[in-house]
């Protein structure tokens, strides 16, 4: 049952989740007043931390969760910039390290960041649509192909019941990660 393990991790992140939603650089996304600029700055922020963060989960699925369908989601961020005529940011020194690989548990925490984020994609993007602003990142949210929130919330459950500090821990620091790059 996840319940436990789910519990541990949003409870963890909930301070952090929330700084993120209400950061400047993120908070007008929602906003029916959305500029093109604003938008920009929004993507180009979230870039190479969503690269970083997705280059390490899909190495870390072929090791431990091979079955597990993931769609990597920067691309359709480096299209949008694009589409606004905006370059993107040059590769960072940034890096990102799962706790508890050996076990394969702290995969769960970044999991549980990436796929709670394509929840909050789909909200964002009817706010995104009216602005008539290129929104494919967030759409590559809709993605049928992946396994998405209910696919994590499987594998939870799966998941022999143990120590979850590793995914707790990798779930706070991608959630670090990223406000750091705002």
């Amino acid at each position: 049952m996840p319940d436990e393990p789910l519990l541990a991790l949003r409870q963890a992140t909930a301070p952090l989740h929330q700084q993120l939603d209400q950061h400047r650089v993120l908070k007008p996304l929602m906003s029916a007043s959305l500029s093109p600029a604003q938008y920009a700055v929004a993507l180009a922020s979230l870039l190479r931390p969503q690269q970083v963060l997705e280059e390490a989960l899909q190495q870390a699925l072929t090791q431990y969760y091979p079955e597990y369908r993931y769609a990597l989601r920067y691309p359709w961020l480096q299209q949008d910039l694009q589409e606004l005529g905006q370059p993107c940011p040059e590769a960072s020194d940034l890096n990102f390290s799962i706790h508890g690989e050996t076990q394969g548990i702290g995969v769960l925490g970044l999991l549980y960041v990436l796929e709670g984020s394509r929840l909050g994609a789909q909200v964002m993007l009817k706010n995104l649509r009216r602005c008539a602003l290129p929104c494919a990142f967030f759409a590559s949210a809709l993605n049928s192909e992946t396994e998405g929130w209910s696919g994590f919330l499987q594998l939870l459950r799966h998941t022999p019941q143990q120590d979850f500090s590793a995914a707790v821990e990798t779930a706070v620091d991608a959630f670090h990660l990223l406000l750091k790059r705002m």
